[in-house]
């Protein structure tokens, strides 16, 4: 992931590539090359649909692609209280509508 591009999911189209460069120290072979990609770059305070993977009283962790996040408990409004007396944790607010 580069914060300036985010993460490339996958090439497209490539447009150009050079002469590689063989780097004798690690092994590995260096080409230019330029391409069209699709990407993910989220940007903060961006709303993503993600999958919960966790949750405990600081928060909650989960999903989204190849990015996780976690979402602490300071940043949820102050009706989500954290259960964990049910078959698995979870943070839910003072009406039982919302479950996370």
């Amino acid at each position: 992931c580069s914060g300036t591009y985010g993460y490339t999911i996958l090439v497209t189209h490539l447009k150009s590539y050079g002469k590689g460069l063989f780097n004798v120290d690690t092994g590995w072979a260096h080409f230019p090359v330029k391409y069209l990609a699709l990407v993910f770059r989220p940007f903060r305070n961006e709303v993503l649909p993600a999958e919960v993977f966790a949750v405990n009283q600081s928060g909650v962790f989960a999903r989204a692609g190849p990015l996780e996040i976690f979402v602490s408990q300071l940043c949820m409004p102050p009706d989500m209280q954290f259960d964990s007396g049910s078959e698995s944790p979870a943070f839910v607010s003072a009406d039982q509508e919302l479950r996370i």
